[in-house]
């Protein structure tokens, strides 16, 4: 009689011995590949959420208008983990995303930053934690007539696969041309650019539309200021677009793309962003009276719905004028920039004692769900 094969010995272990198992599975990778073993593995580690614990929330990029760079604000590092830097001085002289080190984060996701260059071509996938980085190909794209460049959106999921995709987007222009005013926007089917690191190069991708159009071509030029902000749940991309509908593109299988588009909240007020928590898709908007709404997005039924989940009411913060020590840090990246062309100013140490500001208290003012590393 010959013993049995390895993995008919793991199927006989008891769930829970199952779950202590792989709970002592270390590093990402290693959980990824043990989630590919069978279907009972990838429900336990997917059950029990082990992929996210081994994703440390190590700080959040700040992008000022008015400043030349992101700001870091990080915890401090631990003694088993190697600082993160906003600088990234680590990319190469050859490929400097901009002059004097500046650059601009187009998207991020997990851990991914989306860069774009000197130039509006050049993109640039970077991981701020290992200090790994990647330039992307330019993309090809034929557009004419009112189509403008499409803006760029990264989609990474490290608890499923370490391969990423981008998709270019495109919007539509001011002005007038050959495009149909009355026709619907965006069309079906919708073809988009759509790099994927594990091929290497750009295909074009033909999305059909799953329910009603957005509008018109005349309606999504009406209110648009450039590029909004994405967001990657459960293998859809979310993306903030013109006349601030949300395109949801899904992938169902290897030959069968969709997307739907998702009306925007009903009260939305002038400046929204789309954000993601455990619980899923948020909107989060301000309106009059220094009031922020925030929203969840709720799925029945292949039909959405916004649920008002918060308002809070922001006055009370614009009065406090005092200063709150913690243990985070603001990298200070700007002005560190400034000092190095004038060298006769020395800036203080950073003093990192005193800290009131538990990072892992729920009643802080920025929760671990909205962190990334």
């Amino acid at each position: 009689m010959e013993p049995p094969e390895d993995g008919e010995l793991a199927a006989r272990l008891p769930e829970d011995v199952l779950v202590d198992v792989l709970s002592r599975v270390t590093g990402p990778r290693s959980l990824a590949v043990s989630r590919c073993v069978c279907k009972a593995w990838r429900a336990i580690i997917d059950g029990e959420g082990l992929m996210r614990r081994e994703l440390p929330f190590s700080g959040i990029f700040i992008c000022f208008r008015e400043l030349c760079l992101p700001e870091f604000f990080s915890r401090p590092a631990s003694l088993d983990r190697p600082a993160i830097s906003g600088k990234l001085d680590f990319l190469p002289r050859a490929i400097e995303v901009r002059p004097d080190g500046n650059y601009y984060i187009e998207d991020h996701c997990n851990g991914l930053l989306l860069l774009q260059g000197s130039y509006i071509d050049d993109h640039y996938v970077v991981n701020p934690a290992t200090r790994w980085w990647n330039a992307l190909p330019l993309c090809l794209d034929n557009r004419t007539g009112g189509i403008v460049r499409g803006d760029y959106y990264l989609a990474f999921d490290p608890t499923v696969s370490s391969h990423y995709q981008v998709f270019q987007i495109p919007y539509l222009d001011w002005g007038e041309d050959e495009i149909d005013p009355t026709s619907e926007w965006p069309p079906s089917p919708y073809v988009l650019h759509v790099f994927s690191s594990r091929r290497g190069c750009w295909e074009e991708r033909l999305f059909v539309r799953e329910g009603d159009a957005a509008g018109t071509v005349a309606n999504a030029r009406v209110r648009f200021e450039g590029q909004q902000n994405s967001v990657y749940w459960h293998g859809s991309l979310y993306v903030h677009c013109q006349s601030d509908f949300v395109m949801r593109f899904c992938r169902i299988s290897l030959s069968e793309d969709k997307y739907s588009m998702i009306k925007p909240p009903m009260d939305i007020g002038w400046s929204s962003y789309l954000g993601l928590s455990e619980k899923g898709v948020y909107c989060a908007s301000f309106v009059e009276n220094a009031h922020i709404l925030v929203y969840t997005l709720t799925e029945s039924c292949d039909q959405f719905e916004w649920i008002l989940k918060n308002d809070y009411d922001l006055k009370p913060v614009q009065m406090f004028d005092g200063q709150v020590n913690g243990p985070w840090i603001l990298e200070d990246i700007n002005y560190d920039n400034f000092r190095s062309h004038l060298p006769s100013i020395n800036k203080e140490e950073v003093i990192q004692e005193k800290f009131e500001w538990n990072s892992d208290d729920n009643d802080s003012p920025i929760q671990r769900d909205s962190l990334f590393e």
